[in-house]
Formats: structure tokens, sequence, C-alpha cells
């Protein structure tokens, strides 16, 4: 029995195939780019339409190629069919031999002739995948010239908006910086306010605690003249019996308190009239003070 489906038909398969993974590998690089392209498309478009195209494309070439294989198996399944039927009747009689072994023959005739058109069929999707590969490379290329200009224009952009921003940065530092300053330059004259409110409380409550202080000697004064008044009370009863004397003494007491009353209201008038001074003399002191600030 001869080996002529053991040997040619894989053989010619191995031949066919040859030229598919030529493709396969050349298109490496054609599907880098177009993954590229679709990385492109997502990030501008937020869209899939040239994945979806290149996927129909490459779904079409691969059925055309996926049919041819699947005839050149057919044949060969054909075939080792009927090298298996040759070797179970190897003892029938030779004509039968024979017969079998003329359809083997027409059968390989078959399979050659559907490889040698299946072979033109590839050299034509070849070519068709060559050109359409040269068409995408080109389109590729208008497109990374496109891109190109777009990032050109994105740069300068961008350098624009980089000086832009610098002198915006520039500014705002400046604008801090003056308010900064102001900042400080507030909270000295803050604490230099509440300083003298502070200076101005603690004077108004050293004149508080010196008008308390003369109240109390004002009442003391107060009951020591009581104190007087009720002992020349006393004395002027006492001494009722003596109407001259009193009377004399009476107006004698009377002459003195007057003048002593003059005396007092002398004193306070003149403790009023200083007092009223120093105040004036504070108030300027104040204004004097604001003015040179």
């Amino acid at each position: 029995m001869p080996n002529i489906f053991r040997v040619s038909v894989p053989q010619r398969l191995s031949a066919a195939r040859v030229r598919p993974h030529k493709i396969l590998q050349n298109l490496r690089n054609y599907v880098q780019k177009v993954l590229e392209k679709v990385l492109r498309d997502v990030r501008n478009n937020r869209r899939f339409d040239s994945l979806q195209e290149e996927i129909n494309n490459i779904a079409k070439r691969q059925e055309g190629e996926h049919n041819l294989e699947v005839n050149a198996q057919i044949w060969h399944s054909q075939a080792e069919q009927l090298r298996d039927l040759l070797e179970s009747d190897k003892k029938a009689n030779e004509e039968d031999r024979k017969e079998m072994m003329s359809l083997a023959q027409e059968s390989d005739a078959r399979v050659d002739h559907a490889i040698f058109l299946n072979s033109a069929k590839l050299s034509y999707a070849e070519r068709w995948a060559k050109a359409k590969l040269e068409q995408q490379e080109l389109k590729l290329k208008l497109r990374k010239t496109d891109m190109l200009n777009e990032l050109s224009d994105c740069t300068k952009e961008y350098s624009a908006e980089q000086v832009v921003s610098a002198e915006m940065t520039a500014y705002l530092e400046a604008d801090i910086r003056v308010k900064e300053k102001q900042v400080v330059e507030w909270t000295k004259r803050y604490n230099e306010e509440v300083a003298q409110l502070q200076w101005e409380i603690d004077e108004l409550k050293r004149e508080v605690e010196e008008q308390k202080f003369e109240i109390g000697e004002m009442r003391a004064l107060r009951d020591r003249r009581q104190e007087f008044i009720d002992e020349c009370v006393a004395e002027e009863k006492r001494l009722q019996e003596e109407a001259r004397y009193w009377k004399k003494l009476n107006k004698a007491a009377t002459i003195i308190q007057a003048m002593w009353k003059g005396y007092m209201v002398r004193r306070k008038l003149e403790n009023l009239r200083e007092k009223m001074k120093n105040r004036k003399k504070l108030k300027r002191a104040k204004k004097a003070h604001v003015k040179k600030r």
C-alpha cells in the first residue's frame, strides 16, 4: 500500500499553512498600531468604533482562512478514510484493490486540486491583506501627523498657560505678602490700642479708689462735725442758764461753723478743680498720642 495519504497530504497542508502564519506574523505590528489608534479613540471620543471596525475586518479574513483550512481538513479526512478502507481490504481480490487505488488516486488528485485552489485563494488573501495594511498604514501615518500637529498646538497652549499661571502665582504671592504685612500692622495697632485702653481703665480705677478714699474722709469729717454739733448742743443745753454766755458762745460757734463750712467747701472745690484739670490733661494726652500714631 503506497503511503500517499500518510506523507503527501500533511506536507501539502503544512505548505498551505505557511503563508497564513506569515500573515499573522506581519499582522502583529499592525495590531499594535490598531490598539494605539483605539486607545487614542477612547481617550478623545470615549468610543470603540475603530476597534469594532478592525475586529470585523479581521473576522472576515479569519473566516476566509478558516474555510480554506476546513476544506483541506475535509479532503484529508476523506483520504484517511480511504486509506483505512484500503488497509482493511488488503486481502480482497486484486480488482477491488485496483478499483480502490483508482479511487484513492482520484481522491488524491482532488486534494491536490483543492490545495492548489486554496493556495491561490490564500495568495489573493495575502495580497488583499497587504494592500489593506498599506492603506491602514497610510491612514495611520496621516493620523499620526494630525496628532503630532495637535500635540504641538497643545504644547504651545500648555506653555502659554504655564506663563499665565506663573504670572498669576507671582501676583497672588505678592498679594499674600501684602496681606500678611497688613495683618501684622493691624495686630500691632490692635495690641497698642488694647494697651492704651488698659492704661485708661487702670487710671479710672485709681481715680475711683481716690474718690472712695475722699468720700470716706468726708464721711469721717461729717461724723466729727456731727459729734462737734452734738457737743455744742449739749453744751448749749447745759449753759442755758447762762444765756448771754451761751448766746455769745453760740454766735462764736456759728461763726466757727460757717468758717469751717466755707473752708471745707473751698477745699472740696479745689479738689474738684484739680481733678477736672487732671482729666483735661489726660484727654489732651490721649488725643496727642492718637495723632502721633
